[in-house]
């Protein structure tokens, strides 16, 4: 069959659009991403292509960021799919494997993979604030799956921790270090397991996050019963029972 002028014009702008589409610098493509509507994400300092660059700076939900990379690898189902990496609330290391649909993460369905966190607790300060908590220490997670519906979480496996957790008022005290491993998850909602690694406060308990909110129901004990200053603290979270533990409920929405 012979080719005909047109088709070898229509060949070749075929081919001259796909590469002026595959590599337009991460800088021009970085505006019409947030006129569509990601307006989450902040960056500053763009280099590269969409498919495959970096930001020196910026902020993800209102917290500061750097050293951000990204190679992603789309498909028409799933346009944002690739790898992320980024340096977290100025301390915290955060790298993923994401896969999500033309809205983004934060509507319709997300999956994440291969999650490896490391976070200071002071990247949660305004909203620990919310609920009269003043602590520090590190979050860790490493979570190989995690699925998100309208950006909250489904269905996960893997274990959070808490490392050096202490609380700063009203007088500091080193709390220990903490884990939290998911027991459930059926796509519907993820219960997490806690437990304590030994520290002089002992603690088991459970949380439930679901689309409607998340729920904590825990017991905290002293493991010295003669530990005067942990009862003094814990005393502002309520009387302990007959066994010395004190139950701690919370919930919310999203």
């Amino acid at each position: 069959m012979k080719l005909t002028w047109k088709t070898y014009l229509a060949l070749g702008l075929g081919f001259f659009l796909f590469f002026l589409v595959y590599y337009l610098p991460a800088q021009l493509a970085w505006p019409l991403l947030q006129k569509a509507g990601v307006d989450l994400v902040e960056l500053h300092g763009i280099n590269g292509s969409w498919h495959s660059g970096s930001a020196a700076a910026g902020r993800v939900l209102e917290t500061p960021v750097r050293e951000v990379s990204w190679r992603l690898r789309p498909l028409p189902w799933a346009p944002a799919r690739g790898e992320i990496d980024l340096v977290f609330g100025g301390e915290g290391r955060l790298a993923a494997r994401l896969s999500s649909g033309y809205r983004g993460p934060q509507f319709g369905s997300a999956e994440l993979s291969r999650v490896r966190a490391e976070l200071p607790l002071s990247v949660f300060e305004d909203h620990l604030r919310g609920f009269g908590l003043a602590v520090d220490g590190r979050l860790t997670a490493d979570l190989p799956f995690l699925e998100l519906e309208d950006g909250v979480p489904t269905r996960a496996e893997g274990e959070i921790r808490l490392l050096s957790f202490q609380a700063l008022e009203p007088v500091p005290l080193v709390l220990g270090d903490f884990s939290g491993t998911i027991v459930e998850s059926d796509g519907q909602g993820i219960e997490i397991n806690l437990r304590d690694e030994g520290g002089r406060l002992a603690v088991e308990g459970l949380v439930h996050l679901d689309a409607e909110g998340y729920q904590l129901n825990a017991g905290l004990t002293p493991r010295d019963p003669e530990d005067e200053e942990l009862s003094r603290i814990l005393a502002f979270l309520g009387s302990p029972g007959r066994d010395g533990t004190i139950p701690v409920r919370f919930s919310g929405s999203w």
